[in-house]
Order: structure tokens, then sequence, then C-alpha cells
């Protein structure tokens, strides 16, 4: 089973692959709902086809409450394991669990979200849009609470 491990602070998350047919029935519906996030161009070297991507964060801030989010945000938690204070936890269906995890430690939960549909959903896309998986959400998310708003 393929994993990913990601720490942040003294909290060690595992993220495992789920089956195919729940991450293809979670992840294409989110997908399309991102679609205006990653803006997509055509490099045309040859006879070969580059997909280069670009994220538009603040295109993506009004679908974070949308019901495709939740579902996907449901499946990363699912499909988590958490280790912090030398005990292991599954969170998957113990709504009590996530409560009080994030109720401790809510600065990591956009991080996770974030980290969890590059690991779980952007295998659906096209393989040249592989270059995505490098983007940092943690450095994203830094970028988007620094930015000041004008105010008039």
């Amino acid at each position: 089973m393929e994993t990913k491990e990601l720490i942040i602070e003294d909290v060690t998350y595992i993220f495992r692959k789920g089956n195919f047919k729940p991450t293809k029935k979670v992840g294409i519906p989110l997908v399309t709902l991102l679609k205006g996030v990653f803006n997509l161009t055509v490099d045309v070297k040859g006879k070969n086809f580059d997909f280069v991507g670009n994220v538009d964060p603040f295109a993506g801030i009004d679908l974070l409450d949308s019901p495709v989010m939740e579902r996907a945000e449901k499946f990363i938690i699912d499909h988590l394991e958490v280790r912090v204070d030398g005990k292991a936890m599954l969170l998957r269906d113990d709504e009590e669990m996530v409560e009080s995890h994030f109720r401790r430690y809510s600065n990591h939960y956009y991080t996770l979200v974030g980290e969890g549909i590059k690991f779980h959903f952007l295998d659906l896309l096209p393989a040249g849009l592989a270059s995505l998986k490098n983007i940092s959400v943690s450095k994203l998310i830094d970028n988007l609470t620094s930015k000041q708003t004008p105010t008039g």
C-alpha cells in the first residue's frame, strides 16, 4: 500500500492510498470543481506536449465549503493515520476524535487537506500534470495569509 508521511510540528500524519473506485468517485468531481484553480497551458516541444500548470489560489477559496470538498476532506481523513504523543490513531468514523485532534491542531487542517488532495487525487489527471504534485501547500497557505487586502 502506498503511503506518504508528513510531519507538522510534533505530529506525524501518514496518508494511505484508497482503493481506485472510491478514489475516483470522490476525485473526479473534485478535479472538475478545482479546474478553475489550475491554469494549464500546453508547451509543444518537437513532438512532445508538456502541460504547464499554474495555481490561482484565490480561485479556490469559495470552494472550501462545497459538498464536493466536504466529501474529499472526509475521504482524506478516513485514509489518514495520526501519530502524536507516542500514540497512533486512525480518525476514520470517529467524529469525536477528529474534533478533539483538530481543536488542538487546527493550524494543520488545510495543509493536510491540500497534501491529501495531491496524494489521493492528482494521479487521476493526465500524466503531464504530475508537476502539480510539487506545489507546496504550506507555502501556498503562507502566501495567502500574508497577502494584505487593500482597504478603501
